[in-house]
């Protein structure tokens, strides 16, 4: 009897001590999911802190340009009175340079005389997240604009680019990185930009590209020297060159609305015989996206108007011409 006591009591320690292993090992291994979940947060806070620094980068590109291409817009009015006082004179044809601030009073009497006017959209910097749907609003219009590019999100963008040209839009080269600082250095900085995004596009798209526009337009503020380096190779390589004598007023990154853009359009447009109008489409310019039906309506509502893409021979609307004949 004593016997079977004593092995019931082994039994019994036994048994405790089973179970105190048993708890133990549950214990270890709640610590050692513990561990692994905190070193897999270890190992995922630099990488989300690294997304994060890489998203707040872009955007303050993004502002930095646009303050670039507001600055610019601010300085056109003094570049262009500069030029009228250096630039050559009228060529045999008796033609002056056309500027961005040039007012035509025929533009409003194209229509009563029954006379098709041009109208030419554009657009800047792209392309960007936005212009797939300004490519469909364009589309449901069923009409043509013209997109000058940058090669700045070429690696997220191929098929945007083949879009612009299989939907019939014209494309034209407003360099690869866009940087003022860099590409107006120089000539061999300028022409190395150029070309690699003229090299790009034509192993994207199948296409020769031959129009471009200046950031900031041939009134951007560089010497008139270099101005005229840069203008006399882009002749030399037959690429004409477009600027813009309307302007929507989306190149700022503030919050300009929708109506203002609409507004700045028409307003411009009534003043040119064959308005040419800046507008944009990089990641800040969603009111820009929310303007063009309307801007496409009010041009539409004007008779006698058709809304063209730039194409080889459009006469070119320029804020300086070259000196040399």
């Amino acid at each position: 009897m004593c016997f079977g006591r004593q092995e019931f009591l082994h039994k019994s320690i036994q048994r405790m001590k089973g179970m105190s292993n048993w708890a133990q090992r549950r214990r270890i291994q709640r610590m050692k999911r513990i561990v692994m979940i905190a070193a897999f947060v270890l190992l995922m806070l630099p990488l989300v802190f690294h997304i994060v620094l890489i998203l707040q980068v872009r955007r303050l590109e993004d502002r930095i340009k646009s303050l670039e291409d507001r600055l610019v817009s601010g300085q056109a009015l003094v570049s262009e009175t500069a030029t009228r006082e250096t630039a050559a004179p009228s060529d045999s044809s008796g033609e002056k340079d056309s500027t961005t601030t040039r007012s035509d009073p025929e533009g409003e009497a194209k229509e009563e005389k029954g006379e098709v006017r041009e109208v030419y959209l554009t657009f800047d910097d792209g392309p960007g997240i936005y212009t797939d749907q300004i490519l469909d609003i364009l589309a449901a219009y069923e009409v043509k604009a013209t997109f000058f590019v940058t090669g700045e999100n070429a690696d997220r963008m191929e098929d945007t680019y083949r879009r612009i040209v299989e939907e019939g839009h014209s494309l034209g080269l407003h360099t690869y990185s866009h940087k003022y600082q860099e590409i107006y250095r120089s000539l061999p900085d300028f022409q190395a930009d150029l070309n690699r995004l003229r090299e790009y596009l034509r192993e994207v798209t199948g296409q020769e590209v031959s129009i471009s526009r200046f950031p900031g337009g041939s009134s951007v503020d560089i010497s008139r020297s270099r101005l005229q380096e840069l203008i006399n190779w882009l002749n030399e390589e037959g690429i004409v060159y477009y600027d813009w004598n309307v302007s929507g007023g989306d190149a700022d990154a503030s919050d300009v609305s929708s109506t203002e853009i609409y507004e700045n359009c028409m307003e411009g447009i009534r003043k040119q015989e064959r308005p040419m109008i800046l507008l944009h489409d990089t990641s800040t310019k969603r009111s820009t996206v929310e303007a063009l039906p309307f801007i496409i309506e009010g041009i539409l509502e004007l008779g006698n108007t058709e809304l063209l893409p730039i194409q080889e021979g459009t006469v070119p609307i320029q804020h300086v011409t070259s000196t040399i004949n």
